[in-house]
């Protein structure tokens, strides 16, 4: 973690129905050298338009913050600038912490009006204008007991429009940073300035806890913490707030290895306009803290996924229960009839598959990739309506052009597969593998065969980032499929069975022999019993 101290803020987000949940689509991706750079870029806000970001970065005289902003457009990020407009002391780190009523909520008070170097800890709403920063505009909060609390520390603040509650995260005293919670007090105006004593929130651990973002509807609040378990120095986690006070939350998520990495992983908000999310990574940037985005799509909300509540000290009231709601559900429509080749659904159950291809250059020699077209094309012309399919290819990298959770039609994955060409690029297995678990746990099949099949011809390495991950998630099966090794067949059956013992290797060496290989073998994972 490079600072001890961070701040994190958000803005209104794409609204969430009380019954949908984001699910992620795609992978998180930097947004590029025209925003990010070898210098930290930190705390990504919209604002109302949903278009302008603004961030900070330590670009100022000694490594100080400063406020800069970029216009979102089509998920790329335009030429930032300076806003000089919110940048006042020069001893001051600037931060943007969110906006409401057409004012921004930024760090620091100013009680000087007549000197704009001076400035004390805190934060204030402020109107920006032309010209440069100035300190008549601000409106300090007054919170009860901050200032002790903080005993000249930073901290990050959250303001939530809807639910008229500040979240902030600081360390009290020294030691660890806490997540707490503030609530209003009666109001001398169109802002919400006074505020009660911080509050710590059950979420808390003995490890850091930070960085709190509650979306738009007040369910979930996401945080950054470095507690056990993690996926290594800070991962981003939500838990759902359970009352309308922020006194009874779930049990804390990791939000996977869709966001999180070995490195640090902060300032998690949720945009308006393009149903993504924007985060701090400190892995693979350009240098530090580099802003990224992960897309998502609203599905429902699986109660039973849902952690039980943590422990909660009583309160002098608690909200009466409400009598669950009736809904009827539109019976579904019907699948389209099977053909004879296809595997009966009395004897196999549903499939959640990803197939991992390796089209890298060492693909090319021999009959490789015909193998791989013709013992795949086997197995797909096999699956029924009821299976989830995924094509993810890899060479240097990785894509995923192909995914469906209702194999109706296959032509475009047929096509697809025929069109596959290997390239002159070298071999990265831990890409694919990252992406097909991804979508192996996006698509699991409650009581299904749910199972990644790599297929490659073995000239390959696993990192530790990616056994990590095949040993957290044993829920899916794993199956290597070396395609014509030759004479490596022998050492990589042992690397492979030294670090996942529970994996499962397949040969295919002869085009007319082994064809129905990767067919039987998915046949034996889903037999019925």
């Amino acid at each position: 973690m490079i600072r001890i101290f961070l701040w994190l803020s958000g803005w209104l987000v794409a609204p969430l129905s009380a019954a949908a949940q984001p699910r992620y689509t795609g992978i998180k991706e930097n947004l590029g050298a025209l925003l990010n750079d070898p210098q930290d870029q930190l705390v990504p806000v919209f604002v109302p338009s949903g278009k302008q970001l603004y961030f900070s970065q330590n670009s100022g005289a000694g490594g100080r913050y400063e406020i800069w902003r970029s216009r979102i457009e089509n998920g790329r990020a335009q030429a930032k600038q300076r806003a000089a407009e919110l940048n006042g002391p020069a001893a001051l780190d600037h931060y943007v912490f969110g906006a409401h009523e057409g004012r921004l909520l930024i760090n620091g008070r100013f009680p000087f009006p007549g000197d704009s170097s001076r400035f004390e800890k805190g934060f204030s709403w402020y109107r920006p204008g032309p010209g440069g920063f100035r300190p008549q505009q601000a409106q300090a909060l007054q919170i009860e007991g901050l200032d002790s609390l903080l005993q000249g520390r930073f901290a990050n603040i959250f303001f939530h429009p809807g639910k008229k509650l500040l979240f902030l995260g600081f360390a009290a005293g020294g030691g660890r940073t806490d997540l707490w919670i503030c609530r209003p007090l009666p109001a001398q105006g169109p802002l919400p300035l006074r505020w009660t004593r911080p509050e710590r929130l059950l979420l808390n651990t003995p490890a850091d806890d930070n960085c709190p973002f509650l979306d738009s509807r007040g369910e979930w609040l996401y945080f950054s913490s470095n507690r056990p378990g993690g996926y290594g120095a800070d991962d981003i986690y939500r838990a759902r707030m359970l009352d309308a006070e922020g006194r009874q939350w779930s049990a804390p998520q990791n939000l996977g290895f869709y966001v999180n990495s070995n490195r640090s992983e902060l300032y998690y908000t949720l945009s308006e306009t393009d149903s993504c999310a924007y985060f701090v990574s400190y892995k693979n940037g350009f240098g530090a803290g580099d802003i990224f985005r992960i897309c998502y799509t609203l599905q429902a909300a699986d109660s039973s996924r849902i952690p039980p509540p943590l422990p909660a000290t009583p309160t002098p009231q608690q909200p009466p229960a409400t009598a669950p709601t009736q809904t009827t559900t539109p019976p579904p429509a019907p699948l389209p009839a099977l053909r004879p080749e296809q595997l009966p659904p009395e004897r196999y159950k549903p499939n959640s598959l990803v197939l991992v291809l390796d089209v890298s250059h060492s693909m090319h020699f021999g009959s490789k990739m015909n193998l791989l077209k013709k013992s795949t094309d086997r197995l797909l012309q096999r699956l029924r309506p009821i299976d989830r399919v995924a094509l993810v290819t890899f060479d240097a990298d990785a894509r995923m052009p192909y995914a469906t959770d209702a194999l109706v039609s296959k032509d475009t994955l047929m096509r697809l597969l025929q069109e596959l060409r290997v390239s002159e690029n070298e071999t990265n297995v831990n890409a694919g593998l990252s992406l097909a678990y991804r979508r192996g746990i996006d698509s699991w099949i409650e009581e299904g065969n749910n199972e990644v099949l790599v297929i490659t011809d073995g000239y390959f390495t696993i990192s530790d980032r990616s056994m990590e991950l095949i040993r957290k998630n044993p829920q899916i099966r794993l199956t290597f499929v070396l395609v014509d090794p030759g004479s490596i067949a022998d050492n990589i059956v042992r690397y492979i069975g030294n670090r996942f013992p529970s994996a499962r290797i397949i040969r295919l060496e002869n085009e007319n022999l082994d064809v129905n290989k990767l067919l039987d073998a998915v046949k034996e994972h889903a037999a019925r019993q």
